[in-house]
């Protein structure tokens, strides 16, 4: 008969609402929820300023061939030099002839961002902010791996979410509407009049805020639910927004600036009046859209979507409906707060602990984060991560549909899925498949202490003291690297493991 380990408080919240416990999170000297959470909602630049010297330091390799008008690259060790580029210099890359520029120099950007994203998840103190980065990257998804000109234009997309992250919503969605990649992702840079595109507007209000329209569809006479005509009334009102890319002006002899900002084109614009959700847009212009995504940003209904989605996504599949309600009164109070997210995702924080029995499934992300976040900046960020991310299912942006990632538990139980994922508890804890290709090295554990290991590990399957027994018994113990290895590959391979 199993006995199910009961977790403290701060043990608990460290696995919900970060990617794993490490020697600092298991070791911190006010070990407590509260004294978590103020140091989370308060160090998020200091973290940031403490990771550069990290970034500047990471490499990642790079070769293709030579083509018509450009050199072939072998660079074994190319830093990541793309992160911090200007819209200007990333959008000449996106829209280079391919006689000048290699595709694969083109995908190399988003290769950078997604190695900068697995060391700042892995090593950043602010952890929290990390957690929410993450989730509004899965909610203003964009399958970049698909379109190398979305993929060229995700460092800034990324800047926009990591600066609106934990501030207003209002303001996190205006700034994501107006980045180039997902301009081109929603088919809106080419949006013109008299027929602008609609995918844009359909998919701001179904998935980036107030939810399918068949799905409670009901209303106030303040806040009306909306329907095809509000559909239709919101692309004609983000006609004329798009991004410099060069493009040819409709009407004029002129062409955008290859700037890669935002821009707004009169000319392509749907002139007159809009009626959207029962209210005039005003004049006709930019500041319809920008009205528009304000009404949509305060909507009763976006709290509601995205509060249960918090809460799914940090609790359980299924979040209790007071749970949702008590998130929604804290959004809809907090609407014109510069911090309203960090207030609503606070409150999240406080009241998880009613529901420390409910479990959420980790991703296959979550899952190697997990595994590997105690082993700090002992990573080493290889192809080998990104084949495992492959092998179990959720490789970078590559879901084919704007819905993203699916976040529940069913999509990631299939047979293939599952043994990779064990496959890569293998890898993690035995070395990689070629030499030089090895995650970390384990011998880096020898001064650690067994102790130190099974705090970071521990789980309600496995006491902190079975793993440092493990560690640590003489039947196993030809030397520490063994007997650690046993204990992580009965850690990963646990079901308990696989939940947070």
């Amino acid at each position: 008969m199993s006995i199910e380990i009961q977790l403290n408080a701060y043990e608990r919240v460290l696995r919900r609402f970060s990617f794993g416990p490490n020697p600092e999170t298991v070791q911190a000297q006010s070990a407590t929820v509260s004294g978590w959470l103020t140091e989370q909602l308060t160090i998020v630049e200091q973290a940031s300023a403490e990771l550069q010297p990290l970034l500047d330091q990471a490499s990642y390799p790079i070769t293709y061939v030579a083509g018509p008008r450009f050199p072939a690259v072998d660079e074994p060790k190319r830093p990541l030099r793309r992160l911090n580029a200007s819209p200007a210099e990333l959008v000449s890359i996106a829209y280079a002839s391919f006689d000048e520029v290699s595709v694969t120099e083109r995908t190399r950007v988003l290769d950078e961002h997604v190695l900068a994203t697995i060391l700042r998840q892995l090593n950043s103190r602010a952890q929290l902010f990390e957690m929410l980065v993450h989730f509004w990257s899965d909610h203003f998804y964009v399958a970049a791996g698909g379109d190398f000109r979305v993929a060229a234009m995700m460092p800034l997309l990324d800047r926009a979410i990591r600066s609106h992250a934990m501030g207003n919503f209002s303001g996190l969605l205006n700034a994501v509407c107006h980045q180039p990649a997902t301009l081109i992702y929603l088919d809106q840079h080419q949006s013109v009049a008299p027929r602008p595109n609609e995918n844009f507007a359909r998919e701001i209000m179904e998935l980036y805020a107030m939810g399918p329209a068949e799905q409670g569809n009901s209303g106030t006479a303040e806040q009306p639910a909306y329907g095809e005509p509000d559909v239709k009334a919101l692309a004609a009102a983000f006609s004329g927004w798009t991004f410099g890319f060069g493009q040819a002006i409709q009407g004029t002899e002129q062409r955008a600036p290859m700037s890669g900002e935002f821009v707004f084109l009169p000319s392509w614009h749907v002139a007159g009046e809009k009626q959207f959700l029962g209210q005039s847009l005003g004049e006709a212009g930019v500041a319809q859209g920008e009205r528009a995504l304000k009404m949509i940003a305060q909507h009763e209904r976006t709290a509601a979507f995205i509060c249960r989605k918090l809460a799914q996504r940090f609790i359980c599949e299924n979040p209790p409906e007071a749970l949702v309600q008590a998130l929604r009164d804290v959004w809809m109070q907090e609407q014109q707060s510069p911090d309203q997210i960090a207030k609503v995702i606070t409150t999240l924080v406080l009241l998880s602990e009613n529901y420390h029995q409910l479990k959420k499934f980790r991703r296959p992300f979550e899952y190697l984060m997990a595994a590997l976040r105690p082993i700090h900046r002992e990573i080493n960020v290889t192809g080998l991560f990104i084949y495992l991310l492959r092998r179990t299912g959720q490789p970078a942006y590559e879901w084919p549909s704007p819905e993203g990632y699916p976040d529940v538990e069913a999509a990631w139980l299939t047979r293939e899925q599952m043994l990779w994922r064990f496959n890569g508890a293998a890898f993690i804890v035995h070395g990689g498949v070629s030499v030089g290709d090895e995650l970390f090295d384990i011998r880096t554990f020898d001064a650690w202490s067994p102790g130190l290991i099974a705090k970071c590990y521990k789980s309600s399957a496995f006491d902190e003291n079975v793993i440092a027994q493990t560690i640590a018994a003489p039947a196993v113990r030809t030397s520490l690297q063994t007997s650690t290895q046993r204990a992580l590959s009965d850690v990963f391979i646990s079901t308990a493991f696989q939940y947070r």
